[in-house]
């Protein structure tokens, strides 16, 4: 059975969630409470409030549940019950929510975030200090390459090109074939995390500059760093909103395992404990 007229005396749709209700009837009680408006008729309108309250939430619609009769002697006695239950509700309610938020700045998940802090701040000094170390050079030697042309984020033409020690590198800005008669080149690369950056395809007789690597670590600094820095304050953000929850879920079940999985598993990541000295 539908439930409109309880809806309508509340002033919402059908449709409204129960934390709608909730807030409505909240905003309501502030205007018609008996504490607050000492008018008689005020206060029957309230109790009829809670009915409709009360019906929602239940989902009981039926007529044969009575109403508030207009005129009776224990009329307060009812409304005091009714409020008592309706607070008490919202109490629990927020007790449990305060006891989750709680959950999240505290315990085993606390000390879990401290970790993955502590594992950000030291790649974000180690991406730091190798904006400004020396560059890496290794020698290198071309077994193919790609002749169709890749678009790179700033527009560039890159080329896939396969080395035979250091894997694929996009090249841009520079014609393939070049590498048909030389096929020795100098890898550039970062001292800590070993991004490609640079290479330098110096044919005899032919001076040739430096050629940049796109898709690299070095172009993804940014994001990189945005994405650091956040698994780094999380652990210092205690107020109770919907960043703490929604920070703390995604810091624990997703960034947080990935960071804490390159550092594991990703062999070029060992070298940010040591600033690039080893391996």
């Amino acid at each position: 059975m539908s439930g409109k007229q309880y809806y309508d005396l509340l002033g919402l749709p059908e449709s409204a969630s129960e934390a709608e209700v909730k807030r409505q009837l909240r905003k309501l009680a502030k205007k018609y409470h008996p504490d607050l408006n000492p008018n008689p008729e005020d206060q029957q309108y309230f109790l009829q409030l809670l009915d409709a309250y009360e019906r929602i939430l239940k989902r009981e619609f039926s007529e044969k549940r009575k109403t508030v009769p207009a005129q009776n002697p224990s009329s307060q006695d009812i409304h005091r019950q009714r409020w008592e239950q309706v607070n008490r509700r919202w109490r629990e309610e927020e007790e449990e929510m305060n006891e989750y938020y709680q959950s999240l700045v505290s315990g085993w998940r606390l000390k879990v975030k401290y970790v993955f802090s502590i594992l950000s701040l030291w790649a974000m000094v180690s991406l730091i200090a190798d904006e400004y170390l020396p560059l890496r050079i290794f020698r290198d030697k071309v077994i193919t390459y790609n002749t169709t042309a890749y678009q790179s984020l700033d527009g560039s033409t890159v080329n896939e090109v396969q080395l035979a020690q250091h894997g694929n590198v996009f090249i841009a800005g520079y014609n393939p074939h070049n590498f048909e008669e030389h096929r020795q080149i100098l890898l550039y690369q970062t001292s800590i995390t070993r991004s490609n950056k640079f290479v330098l395809h110096d044919i005899p007789g032919q001076h040739t500059e430096l050629k940049e690597v796109h898709f690299g670590l070095c172009r993804l600094k940014t994001p990189l760093f945005i994405f650091l820095g956040l698994a780094f304050i999380l652990p210092f953000f205690r107020k109770p909103t919907a960043f703490l929850v929604l920070g703390s879920w995604m810091g624990l079940y997703i960034s947080g395992p990935m960071i804490l999985f390159v550092f594991l598993f990703y062999f070029r990541f060992i070298s940010l404990f040591t600033f690039g000295y080893w391996p």
